[in-house]
């Protein structure tokens, strides 16, 4: 597993995407195109998207590399406590690779998942490209795993006669889900081939629909893409239940990805994603004073999960012997255990408090 060190530099390199000015030359391949930098930076400072998946974002994907992001995003559902826990350990076929042109754990552990398959004569076709009604299956394979099936929806788009009979009924639940959408002008482009950067916000989109099953959305997307609200937003405006009900979801996402982390030993949240709480927000709804302290709370304790992250990357820092190393990790590990426990207690009370 790669330690704190990598979730920083995972982090390091979303702010990178993020900012106009690159320190030395930049090829455009290498940076998103300006609808996707959000979530794609999003989605990287996760942890959701594998080193070799970073760069050359307009670059078509290949089917062995949508194997490896679709991958990554079961490892971390997974490590979320998901609905399978050892998912890197899923594979079913006795150690024999199941396809004669790719030696892939990736692709054997989608295969045994049902969620890919080959494309005939025992060949998986791992340079392939991968089409736009292709992902949509892979993606609706997906919920099929994890018990969280896609909502059964209609096609709606002006060229919905041209996807493939097969591919029908996953465009059309993709796109209720709000996974996928158009290509604008109302088209799907189901033979048009996929992004990088494209299959890196399905993958961020995807993941939060595991993660929260049917009331997810798809966010405030776009025809190309769209961005989502930043977890680190100040929320200020609206009513009370709406200004609530964002802190809730965004600090509930934080915690899991700070568990997830934690877990994994991968990717740790920076607290500075931590949706902020406004200063002005007790004085604004005097009578909510209870939820907005559980609210408080929570955000402390995560923060101090943050705290003790820190401790492990020094401890590693410190000359330990592999056994004093585990010793003194596996301290902090568990102190994050306990402080995420209290800081999710805290965020029920929260929605309980709310008046």
């Amino acid at each position: 597993m790669k330690k704190l060190s990598s979730r920083l530099a995972a982090l390091a390199m979303s702010a990178v995407l993020s900012s106009t000015v690159f320190a030395g030359a930049a090829f455009a391949a290498d940076t998103p195109s300006d609808w996707a930098v959000g979530q794609v930076n999003e989605a990287i400072s996760w942890g959701l998207i594998p080193e070799e998946i970073q760069g050359r974002y307009q670059d078509n994907i290949t089917r062995e590399e949508f194997a490896i992001l679709m991958d990554e995003v079961c490892n971390d559902y997974s490590g979320g406590k998901g609905s399978f826990i050892f998912w890197d350990n899923y594979n079913s076929t006795d150690g024999v690779d199941p396809f004669t042109d790719t030696t892939s754990k990736e692709v054997r552990r989608m295969y045994c998942a049902g969620i890919m398959n080959g494309i005939g004569d025992g060949k998986f076709g791992p340079d392939q490209p991968v089409t736009r009604e292709m992902a949509a299956t892979i993606i609706c394979n997906f919920g099929n795993f994890i018990g969280k099936p896609l909502p059964a929806g209609n096609v709606n788009f002006s060229d919905s006669a041209s996807v493939s009979d097969w591919a029908v009924d996953s465009v059309g639940r993709v796109q209720a889900a709000g996974i996928m959408s158009g290509m604008g002008n109302n088209l799907f482009a189901p033979k048009e081939y996929y992004t990088r950067e494209q299959s890196i916000i399905t993958a961020l989109k995807l993941y939060n629909y595991a993660r929260q099953g049917s009331s997810y959305t798809g966010g405030n997307t776009g025809s190309t893409g769209g961005n989502t609200q930043s977890s680190g937003t100040v929320v200020t405006g609206g009513s009370f239940q709406e200004i609530f009900q964002q802190l809730y979801d965004g600090l509930s996402l934080s915690l899991d990805r700070i568990e997830i982390a934690n877990a994994t030993e991968n990717n740790w949240p920076s607290s500075d994603t931590f949706p902020k709480i406004s200063s002005t927000l007790r004085s604004q709804y005097p009578e909510q004073e209870i939820a907005i302290g559980y609210l408080e709370a929570a955000r402390e304790k995560m923060v101090e999960c943050g705290a003790e992250a820190i401790s492990i990357e020094v401890a590693g820092m410190m000359g330990y012997t592999a056994s004093s190393y585990n010793r003194v990790k596996n301290q902090h590990r568990q102190k994050i255990d306990e402080l995420a426990s209290q800081a999710r207690d805290y965020l029920e009370r929260a929605k309980n408090a709310v008046r």
